[in-house]
Order: structure tokens, then sequence, then C-alpha cells
């Protein structure tokens, strides 16, 4: 994800003049950032500007001295909220709050902060794709677990009198990636409806880009009791599963990217989550964590199985087995494969004997026989890809 800096409304630089989490998940331990958290962010008069992912178009956008001013109507038209004019335009009132206005390009601009703080928005500045987020949800949302990080997710926002309901608002880098609901199994069974559940009525949204619905069968912490997920996310599944987590793409022999992995954390246990295509179809492939990185796409110098313990290869194998050891890859008809494997015994944190940083991830051509030592019988290295440092 691109490094952000989140300002909020009584923020500075270009704008300045318990609720349990909805998941249950361990965020994968951070790596120290190496730039300063208050680097200061440049954004010229050709930025972009984003609210709740929708684009706020018009030409009479700029720069002016430290401050960002944007087109009036360009921006209320995206609210159903009122908006008063002054009688020389020389100001308006959005949503109760009234504000300067300056004319450019023959449209009435105000400074994005006023703008903001008309709707209870939250602004973050990304220099490097000169965007300016705002990010506005309705009143009363609160941040349901501050500073964690629910892999695949992010933060859990929502009103405390909507839950377990909802709807939840997903939040990463000050960002709206997804809006969840939670319904009772029960609902279902006995056919309850749920009629004009509370959304995004009258603010902007994004385009839902993929929906998940997942069965929590023993319910989780916020939400104890059988129930089913709906999420909308306004990312792909790979933007998805970059958050908080340990991601790695996954290179054929001829350094052609055909899907990656992700690992993670349920609970006490590491997950990988990998996503590839272009494989024998009806197959299955051995799937292993291997003692070093590739090196210049050599599959081969990846090493033997990681084995910090020093056991035989294979989960059937008495002996074994390896840490590196996980279970085959069955890939469908098509040549895809989506799985979500355990990976007991090792972890996302840097320093240890069983840490997965700084290996490597290797795809096999054939089936891993499970008690095969060192490899499983496994056939030719096909793919892989390193797992970060």
């Amino acid at each position: 994800m691109k490094k952000m800096i989140p300002l909020f409304t009584s923020g500075a630089l270009l704008l300045s003049s318990g609720l349990a989490a909805a998941h249950e998940g361990t965020p994968v331990p951070q790596k120290a950032e190496k730039a300063p958290v208050n680097t200061p962010v440049k954004i010229g008069n050709a930025a972009k500007v984003l609210v709740n992912g929708v684009e706020v178009k018009s030409k009479a956008n700029h720069m002016e001295g430290d401050k960002y001013y944007v087109s009036v109507e360009a921006y209320t038209d995206l609210f159903d909220r009122p908006v008063i004019w002054s009688a020389d335009k020389k100001s308006v009132t959005f949503n109760g709050k009234t504000m300067a206005t300056k004319t450019v390009n023959g449209e009435q601009t105000a400074w994005i902060k006023d703008l903001s703080n008309a709707v209870n928005g939250r602004i973050t500045l990304d220099g490097a794709a000169q965007e300016i987020y705002v990010l506005v949800l309705p009143e009363g949302t609160i941040n349901l677990s501050p500073g964690e990080i629910v892999p695949a997710m992010g933060e859990h926002w929502a009103k405390p009198d909507e839950m377990p309901l909802g709807p939840i608002y997903g939040v990463l880098d000050g960002r709206l990636v997804f809006l969840e609901y939670m319904i009772a199994q029960k609902d279902f069974v006995e056919g309850k409806s749920h009629r004009n559940v509370p959304g995004m009525k009258g603010l902007p949204s994004p385009t839902v880009v993929q929906t998940d619905i997942e069965h929590q069968p023993v319910g989780h912490p916020g939400f104890e009791t059988p129930h089913f997920d709906i999420h909308n996310y306004f990312i792909t599944d790979e933007e998805q599963m970059s958050i908080g987590t340990v991601k790695v793409d996954l290179l054929n022999d001829k350094s052609e990217k055909i899907g990656y992995a992700a690992f993670y954390n349920l609970g006490p246990q590491t997950f990988v989550q990998v996503i590839a295509s272009g494989l024998t179809p009806n197959s299955k492939h051995g799937f292993h964590i291997h003692e070093n990185p590739i090196a210049n796409g050599d599959l081969t110098s990846a090493g033997g199985h990681f084995n910090p313990e020093g056991k035989q290869h294979g989960q059937d194998n008495p002996a074994g087995a390896h840490l590196g050891d996980m279970q085959n890859l069955v890939v469908d008809q098509n040549g895809n494969v989506e799985a979500l494997i355990p990976v007991p015994g090792v972890t996302l944190e840097e320093g240890k004997p069983n840490s997965i940083y700084g290996k490597s991830l290797i795809i096999h051509a054939t089936e891993d026989d499970g008690k095969s030592d060192p490899a499983g019988n496994a056939g030719a290295r096909i793919a892989g890809g390193n797992i970060p440092e």
C-alpha cells in the first residue's frame, strides 16, 4: 500500500491556519518506517480530490499559497446536504457551516478543509499520487478498535447502536475499503428480513469491486453467535490481501507473475492465502517454504525446505515434518487455485528461529506424497516467490 500521512480535520501542513473488534485476528507485526511521520507532503494544482473514493472533478480546483481550493458545486453535489449561497456569492453555507468562497474559472471555490469540516470529514494527503482524500462517514461513527488493523480488512468503524447488524465501515490509511453487515444465521433460518438497513445514504460511495459472503459457524469477538459476514469491497482481492499481511508475488520459471500468497495471523495460528492461475488443470502441486530467497529468478537457489528443527519431510511422516511443509495446492479445471492453508509452527515475528522472513515459497510440478524425505517426490520447481526480509 502507498505510504500516506493521515491528517484529521485539526491537522497541519497543507491544511493548517470499548467495543470489541468485529473480527478475530492478530495483525502482522509491522516493521518500523524509515521516514518520519511528519515528512511534509507537497500537493500541486493538478492534484486529484476524492471523497470516499469519488472524484471531485473541476478545472477550478487549485492550490493557493498553502491551501487547496475546490469547486463548491462539484463537492457539494456529492452529498444530500443543504447548500445556501450568500447574495454576493462570496460565502456559502453547506450543511449548516458557513465558509468564504473565491471565484476561479467562473466557479466558486472553497478551502478543502472548510468543506471537509462541514461534513465531519477526515483528510489524507498522498504526495506520491498527488491525491487529497476526504473520508466522510455517517455522524456518530467511531473506531471500534483504535490502533488495530485486522488482516485483509483494516480498521473497523461503526455506530455502536447499529451493531451487530451494521454497517461496519472498513478504513485503511484514511480511505474507505469496505462496507460490512453481519446477519445472524437464525435470521435466515427463520426467514427474517432486514429492510432499510443504514449505509452510505446521502454520502458519496465508491464502486463495489467484489463481495465476500463468509459463514462464521461459531461467531467471533464482537458477535459471538453463528452468522454471515457480508463484505462489499471497494478494492480488488489482491489489494485486500495486502492489508496487514506478509504478501509474496508468485512468479513462474519465466519470471511471469501467476498469483500471490499472503501470510497473516488468525488468533494464535498463522495462515497463508494463496491465489494463482496458469497451473495444470485438475492437478495437485507440492507447496513449501524454502530456506533461502530465490536469486535472479533461479528457483533452485531457494535451497531445501525451511527446517530449523532438523526434522524429516512430510506431514504424514512420523519423523516429520519440516516447518516449511504445507498442504498441496489443489488446482481446478481452469488451472486456478484459491486456498487458505494453516502453517503451524512458524511465526511472523522478526528474529525468531521459526520466522519466515527472508525465506521463499516454491510450487512444484507434481503432488507432494507427504512422507518421502527430503521433498515428497514433488518434482521440479515451477514457480515461487520471496518472502520479504
